[in-house]
């Protein structure tokens, strides 16, 4: 059998699919409000756009955080109903930071992977150390970002973080944003 695999990522405002299919990435994507209410619609005429029937597909991705709680838990149900539904479909859970890292082309340069939490909370990965951990927004200001990270990259998974963090340090630093994207989840998983 073929392997035919599709991909969700919800974890942010940028949700994408993604569909590994005849040796090719097909994607989309979709910015907007209310996306929720759009994840099965979105997968629907995705499929019917490349011209493959659910019932084809034999894995899923999904992202399993850190991000949007409510977001990764549809994503979640969605694939588990299609699952129950096709039986021979099996679900594989990829980490935000790793999907992210698939991105990354520089892994040579001090890099921390930043991804809100909640309000005052941020998870904070460390690249070379594979460590995730809390940090709140006051740490980031008082010990996280100082000189010693002047040739640091930061990367955040949204552009509203990035405004949080550079108007609580206010002092230039490296700071990215970076999407994690379905596509780079199915290249992550062809890659294992």
């Amino acid at each position: 059998m073929k392997n035919n695999i599709l991909a969700l990522e919800t974890s942010t405002d940028l949700h994408s699919i993604a569909l590994f299919h005849k040796k090719k990435i097909h994607t989309k994507y979709i910015f907007s409000k209310n996306k929720n209410k759009q994840i099965i619609p979105l997968i629907k005429d995705f499929l019917i756009f490349n011209h493959i029937n659910i019932n084809k597909i034999n894995k899923i991705l999904i992202n399993k955080g850190p991000g949007s709680n409510l977001n990764i838990r549809i994503t979640y149900l969605i694939s588990k109903v299609i699952k129950i539904k096709f039986n021979k479909i099996k679900i594989i859970k990829m980490s935000t930071f790793d999907i992210i890292m698939k991105n990354l082309k520089n892994l040579k340069k001090k890099i921390y992977i930043l991804i809100k939490k909640n309000t005052q909370e941020i998870f904070k990965y460390n690249i070379k150390k594979k460590k995730n951990k809390i940090i709140t927004l006051n740490l980031i200001k008082k010990k996280f970002i100082s000189q010693k990270h002047k040739k640091t990259l930061f990367i955040t998974n949204n552009y509203q973080l990035k405004k949080i963090i550079l108007k609580i340090i206010k002092k230039p630093i490296n700071i990215k944003v970076c999407y994690p994207k379905a596509k780079y989840m199915i290249k992550l998983f062809c890659s294992l």
